[in-house]
């Protein structure tokens, strides 16, 4: 790694990571809940699940705590925290390629808890959330984290493959993203994204993390696809109009 992408500058709370157009701050927040049943283990991009084994059988408290990370070194995954369920299909990190990102496509990822029970009251508190997006050999590229603890109560949320918790960047955060991609030298395609979670109140889990396209975490068309679409629509109005004027 060069020297210039080791110096940071701290301004105003923001870090700007010189040499790597990286900006770290606090701009991911919780936006909504988002139906999306029937997927599973397998059936979603799973980029990090966590699970705290032998909890205390009931509602969680602030001492039941999950941590896991998951990092891309240039070569291979890195996973770290005791609590992280390892797997392809649980845990992994994810290109923009694979994904199919553009500089204009928001960055969804879904919180998807699979507590124990159904008690009044039982909730997870998502204490730390950290987006991080690595170039490909591995050095960091930009990253951004959550301002604050969010209460969830899992009564809400049926499990792995339910409903989830959708968190998304802000305005400032997609605009630092957006730049920061518009200033990148190589090829946007082979970025690569990684996760960390701190989330307490946890109850035995596995508790996923999912990441999606596009805010609310439904697939946005791509420009093209809007254009397609859009001729079309022109297209059918055409002809309704021809109709009526027959």
């Amino acid at each position: 790694m060069s020297l210039k992408k080791l110096i940071t500058t701290t301004l105003a709370g923001t870090v700007l990571v010189l040499g790597g157009m990286g900006v770290a701050s606090a701009s991911l927040v919780f936006s909504s809940s988002v139906d999306n049943t029937g997927t599973g283990f397998g059936g979603q991009n799973n980029i990090l699940t966590v699970q705290l084994t032998g909890g205390g059988g009931g509602a969680g408290d602030s001492t039941d705590i999950e941590n896991g990370k998951v990092a891309w070194n240039g070569t291979t995954d890195v996973l770290t925290g005791a609590q992280v369920i390892s797997g392809d299909v649980k845990t992994r990190t994810y290109t923009f390629g694979f994904l199919g990102y553009t500089n204009e496509t928001d960055i969804a990822l879904v919180w998807n808890p699979a507590e124990v029970g159904s008690t009044a009251g039982q909730e997870t508190h998502v204490d730390a959330l950290i987006l991080t997006i690595y170039e490909p050999d591995g050095t960091s590229f930009f990253t951004d984290s959550l301002g604050g603890s969010v209460t969830h109560l899992t009564t809400e949320n049926p499990g792995n493959g339910g409903n989830g918790f959708v968190y998304i960047l802000d305005a400032t955060g997609l605009s630092n993203l957006n730049t920061a991609l518009a200033g990148y030298g190589g090829s946007i395609s082979d970025l690569v994204i990684g996760l960390e979670t701190t989330v307490s109140f946890a109850d035995d889990g596995p508790d996923t993390w999912t990441i999606r396209v596009g805010p609310g975490g439904q697939t946005v068309p791509v420009p093209g696809t809007l254009a397609v679409l859009g001729a079309g629509l022109m297209a059918l109005f055409g002809v309704t109009r021809r109709r009526k004027a027959q």
